[in-house]
């Protein structure tokens, strides 16, 4: 019995639709999941609290709403570097990004907690106290961002900022 190399017309545009398909489903899952953008403002560039805070700003790009569930800070010489110190925030520390307090709606001079749902195109901003030892005009600070039902890691940077001099 011999070998034919025909090619069934029909099995042959099956196969190429399915994949092609099935390429366009990859893709759209990987690009219409949850993304964020990560900004970090220098506290020398933050204009209120006279430069003691620096500024953690996430911007929903996703096309659904979102929920930041942890946020790790880190103090670096250089960048891309090791890190110094790093202060991670999650249900279990301090500030837990994925709640937000919001005034009771009876009672007044309360809050009650809810979940911080970041809607699509809306930036959520977030004042937050450096390190100790931190010097704005040397050391790089360093945000990742982890979101809920998601294992991608979004990353922004806040550089040193010059002094300049008139003299």
């Amino acid at each position: 019995m011999a070998l034919s190399w025909e090619i069934d017309p029909i099995a042959l545009y099956a196969a190429l639709l399915s994949s092609i398909i099935a390429i366009i489903q990859l893709l759209r899952w990987w690009f219409d999941g949850p993304r964020v953008a990560v900004t970090v403002i220098n506290p020398r560039e933050v204009r209120r609290f006279n430069g003691q805070l620096f500024e953690l700003i996430i911007s929903n790009v996703a096309a659904s709403p979102t929920v930041v569930r942890e946020v790790t800070i880190s103090l670096h010489r250089e960048k891309p570097g090791p890190s110094i110190k790093d202060a991670r925030f999650y249900s279990g520390a301090g500030w837990d990004p994925a709640i937000k307090a919001v005034p009771h709606p009876t009672k007044e001079h309360t809050t009650t907690c809810e979940t911080n749902l970041i809607p699509p195109a809306t930036e959520y901003h977030q004042l937050l106290k450096p390190f100790d030892d931190y010097d704005p005009h040397r050391h790089w600070l360093k945000a990742t961002v982890m979101l809920r039902n998601s294992r991608k890691r979004f990353v922004g940077w806040a550089g040193p900022v010059l002094e300049i001099r008139h003299g």
